[in-house]
C-alpha cells in the first residue's frame, strides 16, 4: 500500500517481510512505528539509511528499538538487509 503519507508500505508474505520506508523527517511518527512494530510482534529489523541519515539518526533509532524491546540492525543494501534476516 502506498499513500500521499510519508510512510510506504509492502508485504512480501511468502518472506515474512514488512518493508517500511520513511520519508522526511519524522522523528516523531519513528517512535509512534517503533511501538507499533512491537505491538505486532516485530522481533527483528533492519534498517537501510540513505545517504542523507545522518548518524544521529541512525544511533537514535537503535536506541528507540532497545528501549522498545526488539533487535535492530543496520545495513547498507535491501540485498544486505535479506542476508542479515536469513
Amino acid at each position: 500500500m502506498v499513500t500521499d503519507d510519508p510512510l510506504e508500505i509492502e508485504v512480501d508474505s511468502t518472506k515474512n517481510r514488512l518493508y517500511l520506508t520513511l520519508l522526511g523527517t519524522l522523528e516523531d511518527r519513528i517512535a509512534e512505528a517503533y511501538d507499533e512494530l512491537l505491538a505486532v510482534g516485530v522481533e527483528r529489523v533492519v534498517r537501510v539509511p540513505d545517504d542523507g541519515t545522518s548518524a544521529v539518526v541512525v544511533n537514535a533509532s537503535s536506541r528507540r528499538s532497545r528501549r522498545v524491546g526488539y533487535e535492530s540492525m543496520g545495513a547498507e543494501s535491501v540485498d544486505d538487509d535479506e542476508r542479515l534476516l536469513a
